[in-house]
């Protein structure tokens, strides 16, 4: 499990970057090309392995197609939100293996501070 010391922990859909696809991505190709070059092209194991490889690469182009089309709006700012959170789940299974950056691949719960302040004034309305 590492954290990365520069990055600190994502707190918000802004906050995240073309650099934590990147890396995401680096993380679950490496794997996926292990389990693939561990087993006969006609297993079962590979053909998962092949399956997942081509999940991630969809997955990872909707999330850079998010970041792409941002222009600065809540409703990008929430693809980008619904498509990284989607990753963080991809990545989930390894979050205690030693190369996991547990700082920079969690979930977001929020689009940008000013969410995070309207969430918690609502919260608090409520009880």
């Amino acid at each position: 499990m590492t954290a990365t010391p520069s990055h600190a922990t994502v707190l918000h859909a802004s906050d995240l970057t073309t650099a934590d696809i990147d890396a995401a991505e680096k993380f679950l190709k490496a794997r996926i090309h292990k389990a693939m070059s561990n087993h006969a092209t006609n297993s079962d194991e590979f053909r998962m392995a092949q399956a997942m490889d081509r999940s991630v690469f969809n997955l990872v182009n909707t999330v850079r197609t998010a970041f792409d089309l941002d222009d600065g709006s809540r409703s990008m700012l929430r693809a980008k939100q619904r498509h990284w959170n989607e990753l963080c789940n991809a990545l989930a299974p390894w979050e205690n293996s030693e190369e996991y950056d547990t700082a920079r691949w969690q979930p977001v719960d929020y689009l940008d501070p000013q969410h995070a302040v309207e969430t918690a004034e609502y919260l608090r309305s409520r009880l």
